[in-house]
């Protein structure tokens, strides 16, 4: 079996506010640079990934 570590409330503040700042960069950069729009794409799905991980 393998062992998660539980998250508190403040860490899934931090992750969530992570996801508002990426998505702020996201809309920020469309315009500009399809590589780093990617790059913050690919961020923005690998926390909110975790973070549903953590909250089942």
């Amino acid at each position: 079996m393998q062992a998660q570590k539980q998250v508190n409330g403040n860490e899934l503040l931090e992750i969530i506010k992570a996801i508002y700042h990426i998505n702020e960069a996201m809309s920020i950069v469309m315009s500009y640079d399809d590589e780093a729009y990617e790059y913050l794409t690919k961020a923005k799905e690998s926390l909110i990934y975790y973070l549903i991980s953590q909250v089942r």
